[in-house]
């Protein structure tokens, strides 16, 4: 599967630190055109699960991707920020609209986060 993104995206949007943390999650995610912007080709099913670590400096976007795809991993999943996490509000949506469908991710004091696998039916 391959997801696309405006021109803007695909040559100045990189995300290869999103790519990065997806393959340490057992995903097959590569950028398209090596460039580390979209367009990105998907492995279907290839989400294990496991445990990841991303810079917390990086976009609050990136956590919320993984985040919000964490349930549906055959693992648990767990998050590890390294350094401080920026845009503090932003997870914290994500984790409360995560809640209101049911999943509980365990915050350890933005450091690391803890989700399930398959909490959602």
């Amino acid at each position: 599967m391959t997801f696309s993104g405006t021109e803007r995206m695909n040559t100045g949007r990189p995300i290869q630190d999103l790519l990065d943390a997806l393959k340490q999650l057992g995903i097959e995610a590569r950028s398209v055109v090596k460039n580390g912007c979209p367009p990105v080709h998907v492995k279907r099913n290839s989400f294990v699960g496991g445990s990841a670590s991303m810079k917390g400096d990086k976009s609050s976007q990136y956590f919320t991707a993984i985040l919000l795809c964490a349930p549906y991993a055959r693992r648990d999943v767990t998050l590890t920020v390294d350094g401080k996490l920026v845009s503090k509000p932003f997870i914290d949506i994500t984790l409360a609209m995560m809640k209101d469908f049911g999943v509980e991710v365990v915050n350890e004091n933005y450091h690391q986060f803890f989700c399930k696998s398959r909490t959602i039916i």
